[in-house]
């Protein structure tokens, strides 16, 4: 998984979920990365692996979850994502 972000000054995490946004509606965690609050604030790429993807199979509903300790502020900015397989 490789995405551009613009991280805006909060710590967090992005959770990739497959399926639902959350376990108990029927969703599966194929990765997540970490946002730092001190990062640059300027566009950058973040690398995810997404091994859990295997056996999950025809179109499946995509979703971002976004989570921080602070309330009512954005983690970051997602500008674009795509799946890429790992180069051996």
């Amino acid at each position: 998984f490789v995405a551009h972000i613009k991280p805006e000054g909060i710590d967090g995490t992005v959770t990739i979920m497959v399926g639902g946004p959350e376990p108990s509606r029927g969703g599966k965690a194929v990765g997540e990365f970490k946002v730092s609050g001190n990062a640059v604030q300027e566009i950058q790429e973040i690398r995810c692996p997404v091994d859990a993807l295997s056996g999950i199979k025809g179109k499946q509903s995509l979703f971002f979850v976004f989570n921080s300790a602070t309330e009512d502020a954005s983690i970051c900015e997602l500008y674009d994502f795509k799946f890429e397989e790992r180069k051996k």
